[in-house]
């Protein structure tokens, strides 16, 4: 601070001192000027070596535009909760978001990776979220199903559609929806921490047990019906009766303590390598 101070008392002297040369003797303004700044420099020397030494000034540098978009980005609550998690796969969106914006990238091929890259993150921390978040995705499923039965005649389940149907993120899935997606997806990420510790299939099955009684109770042998959908769903009404099935599975869920329901989810969507 004090170097600034003796400074800005420099400025001061040498405009009086240029200003009452010019009014005793009027040597005109050029030189009046060139008096100011010899007397101005002459005291940043003698500040800086016997007062105080003056830090160096530095211009600000200059932001490249990908780190202004990156921090564009992170503002975004999905990509920010990415970065503290997956600062890889942010890296790579920022990457994609980058070409897209300033390199002419294909939109339709950049935002489908985008997403794939996103709900791979989701897919990767399911398993190792707390109870509550996976309760909260369980709603989420919820919502979905309710939306895809609402725009296809009953139906909700994308391995059973047929050839040149499917989701999209259309019409189909409700802004509501999407936005409570965005909730979980924050909350599932910032809610996954260590490597996840899988229930055993004993635990799993036993927390089971009670989902399957009630699912027979509510269902009876239609239960079949979710349990091999590839042999009995024929026709758009097993199709629209399936998906009742399938929402009732995940109401049942629902109703378990959340942390038997976080058991069942945490193992349904256990990573690949762990199925075997």
């Amino acid at each position: 601070m004090l170097p600034w101070i003796c400074m800005g008392g420099a400025v001061v002297v040498s405009v009086v001192m240029a200003h009452e040369l010019d009014q005793k003797f009027a040597p005109g303004r050029g030189l009046c000027i060139v008096f100011g700044l010899f007397l101005f420099f002459l005291s940043v020397t003698v500040i800086d070596r016997y007062v105080a030494p003056i830090p160096p000034f530095k211009m600000p540098e200059s932001r490249t535009v990908r780190e202004e978009l990156e921090d564009e980005v992170s503002r975004d609550a999905i990509y920010g909760v990415l970065k503290e998690r997956d600062a890889r796969a942010y890296e790579l969106v920022v990457g994609l978001l980058y070409s897209l914006r300033y390199e002419n990238g294909d939109e339709d091929a950049v935002m489908d990776r985008v997403n794939d890259i996103l709900m791979k993150a989701f897919d990767d921390g399911l398993y190792r979220a707390t109870d509550a978040a996976l309760v909260r995705f369980v709603e989420y499923k919820l919502r979905e199903m309710a939306d895809l039965s609402a725009y296809h005649d009953g139906f909700c389940y994308g391995p059973l559609w047929d050839e040149g149907e499917g989701a999209t993120r259309g019409g189909d899935i409700s802004e509501e929806t999407r936005a409570y997606f965005r909730e979980v997806f924050v909350a599932v990420m910032a809610h996954s921490v260590g490597p996840g510790k899988l229930p055993s299939e004993e635990l799993y099955d036993e927390a089971m047990v009670p989902v399957d009684e009630m699912m027979y109770a509510r269902f009876g042998e239609e239960v079949r019906v979710f349990i091999q959908p590839d042999i009995y769903v024929r026709d758009a009404e097993n199709r629209a009766r399936y998906c009742v099935i399938m929402r009732g599975y995940y109401e049942t869920i629902l109703e378990q303590p959340p942390d038997r329901a976080g058991m069942i989810m945490r193992w349904l969507y256990r990573p690949w390598r762990d199925r075997h």
